[in-house]
């Protein structure tokens, strides 16, 4: 949906491209890593982190995948992609999406939320208790 919203401002695809590239290449590049410690033989591969870095990468990839696929029936009225993990699809009328989304000029002003205060658990002296 980001990219059909940005499809309106030059410098908004502009950057969407180069976050693109840029993260192929960070992924090539720690692929390419992996790789030389592995036909090195390297004492230094950890397997869990190697592990949760194959999956990282994997769900990257799709990501990226599905940022650089078309469907049939995309028109230039509509664009569809499928639900990741299902037997779904959604199909955005781009007009109505590019109606609904105002990009300004300068950043909107961010706060923290402010988290709810935790309440302590109270000590329950159990020596007075039976199991039953």
């Amino acid at each position: 949906m980001f990219c059909v919203a940005v499809e309106q401002d030059k410098n908004l695809q502009l950057n969407r491209d180069m976050s693109f590239i840029e993260e192929l290449l960070k992924t090539k590049s720690i692929l390419t890593l992996m790789n030389q410690k592995l036909q090195a033989n390297a004492t230094d591969i950890d397997v869990i982190d190697y592990s949760m870095s194959c999956k990282m990468l994997e769900y990257k990839l799709q990501i990226l995948n599905s940022l650089n696929m078309s469907v049939e029936e995309d028109t230039e009225d509509e664009v569809s992609f499928n639900l990741f993990g299902s037997n779904k699809s959604v199909t955005i009328n781009k007009a109505k999406l590019k109606e609904a989304i105002v990009i300004k000029e300068g950043p909107v002003k961010e706060v923290q939320v402010k988290e709810e205060a935790k309440t302590e658990m109270v000590a329950i002296d159990s020596a007075d208790m039976s199991e039953d």
